[in-house]
């Protein structure tokens, strides 16, 4: 009896990854497809005068697509400090990532 409830369990536990799975790959999707505009203040010359850092990305996601998304995943390599355009790696889950297009404009 034993050896059967553990495989139930197993059983369980897979077909529950792999829903997580799934669900992560439709928010990379979604996410895919997504363009976040972040307005900051900046200089003349286009340079911000704070910065973008990965939690206003990580809020921004949130606001725009309901997607909560832990800033310690969102891949930046430095805090954008100029406007412009940006492509930004997300990772929604082990092995699932997104490139999200964000736009930093002036205020």
């Amino acid at each position: 009896m034993r050896a059967r409830a553990g495989q139930q369990r197993a059983a369980a536990e897979e077909r529950a990854a792999q829903e997580a799975i799934g669900r992560a790959a439709e928010s990379a999707e979604l996410l895919n497809k997504t363009v976040l505009t972040i307005s900051q203040q900046a200089g003349d010359d286009g340079r911000l005068f704070g910065s973008v850092t990965t939690q206003d990305i990580a809020e921004a996601i949130q606001e725009a697509r309901g997607i909560a998304v832990d800033r310690r995943k969102i891949h930046l390599d430095e805090p954008i400090k100029h406007v412009g355009t940006y492509m930004v790696v997300v990772e929604v889950a082990d092995g699932v990532t997104a490139n999200v297009k964000t736009m930093v404009s002036e205020q």
